[in-house]
């Protein structure tokens, strides 16, 4: 997914109020829960991942397949 269109695709899943955690799934597979809405940022060309015990993950938005709400939602 290009940088353009993960913004675009991002900003519903952030901007829903009340807010609900969503999933970030990799071309991997990997899943990743997003528990806030500020919890993902853009740094320069790549996006930060900040869990709920302040651990960060760096991405590329190219390894992104699909934003979705999570199993049971």
């Amino acid at each position: 997914m290009t940088t353009d269109n993960f913004v675009r695709a991002l900003k519903p899943f952030v901007r829903r109020r009340p807010f609900r955690p969503f999933v970030i799934e990799f071309i991997t597979g990997e899943q990743l829960l997003v528990t806030h809405p500020e919890s993902v940022y853009m740094h320069g060309e790549l996006f930060v991942h900040v869990n709920p015990k302040h651990r960060q993950r760096i991405f590329d938005s190219n390894s992104i397949c699909q934003l979705l709400d999570p199993p049971g939602d």
